[in-house]
């Protein structure tokens, strides 16, 4: 696995606010990539109203790394293109990627059309990932 500690804290992305430091999707959302590791993503606001569907683009975060901590974010904007919120995926593994991440005091200020706040890949084996009470929304979607 990449040891490739990753950290994205107190910026913006979206449409309007490109945040390239990690990789780019075609909407300018962040993507944490498969076998990186122990990561941080803390205090940002995401920008969902970009979100347009194409080359499955359906979410404001794409997290494939494991061990991270996502804390502190806003997510706001409309798209009826927005699923979820933030999504894990797991493209190897699962011990290398998309599980063992930890999501807390996040809010969703957005319209979810048919997903969830955090839709935790399956492959995951449930438990397996903390998701916490403390994420919120104040726009529709669901709670975990």
């Amino acid at each position: 696995m990449k040891r490739r500690h990753i950290q994205l804290a107190d910026g913006a992305s979206g449409p309007r606010k490109p945040r390239d430091l990690l990789t780019s999707t075609f909407t300018g959302q962040p993507q944490i990539k498969e076998e990186t590791s122990g990561g941080v993503i803390a205090g940002n606001s995401f920008d969902g109203s970009g979100v347009s569907g194409a080359n499955f683009a359906d979410s404001v975060l794409d997290l494939k790394g494991v061990g991270y901590q996502v804390v502190n974010n806003v997510t706001s904007g409309a798209s009826a293109k927005l699923k979820d919120g933030f999504q894990t995926h797991v493209i190897t593994e699962p011990a290398t990627s998309g599980c063992d991440n930890t999501f807390q005091n996040n809010t969703f200020n957005v319209q979810l059309n048919g997903g969830q706040q955090i839709a935790l890949d399956k492959k995951c084996g449930g438990d397996t990932e903390s998701t916490s009470k403390d994420d919120k929304s104040t726009g529709g979607g669901t709670d975990d």
